[in-house]
C-alpha cells in the first residue's frame, strides 16, 4: 500500500476597496502603490475638471471654473503608466495630457484597486 499526500490550497476572497487619489494641476507627480504581491488596477481616471472649484482643488487666481472638461486619452495614459504595477508616479500637468480647458485649473482623479497577483479570486 502506497502513502499518498495531498496538498489542500484554500483561497479566501474578499471585497477589494477602491482608493481615490486627486492631484491638483502642477502639484504632482504623486506616487500610488500597493503591497508586495499586489498590483494596481485602475478603475477610472481622468485629467481635467468635473467638479466645482469649491469642492476640489480650489484656485484663488482668476480663471474659468468649467466643470465639463476631460483631456481625451488621459485615462489610457494613466492606465499605461500604472496598470499591473506595484507602484507608479502620476503627473498632473498639461504637458502630459494636453489642455482640455484653457484657463481652468485642472486635476487628475484616479480610482484604483490593489489586486492580488496570481490568485484564483475574481470579483
Amino acid at each position: 500500500m502506497r502513502n499518498t499526500t495531498f496538498k489542500l490550497v484554500v483561497y479566501f476572497c474578499f471585497e477589494i476597496a477602491d482608493i481615490t487619489v486627486t492631484i491638483c494641476e502642477n502639484k504632482g507627480p504623486k506616487e500610488i502603490s500597493c503591497a508586495t504581491g499586489e498590483a494596481i488596477s485602475i478603475t477610472s481616471a481622468f485629467y481635467g475638471r468635473t467638479r466645482p472649484d469649491s469642492e476640489i482643488c480650489p484656485y484663488e487666481q482668476d480663471h474659468q471654473d468649467r466643470t465639463d472638461c476631460v483631456a481625451e486619452g488621459s485615462e489610457a495614459k494613466i492606465r499605461t503608466m500604472c496598470d499591473g504595477k506595484i507602484s507608479c508616479s502620476i503627473p498632473s500637468n498639461n504637458a502630459v495630457y494636453g489642455d482640455p480647458c484653457f484657463l481652468t485649473y485642472k486635476y487628475v482623479s484616479v480610482t484604483y484597486r490593489c489586486v492580488h497577483v496570481g490568485k484564483a479570486c475574481v470579483n
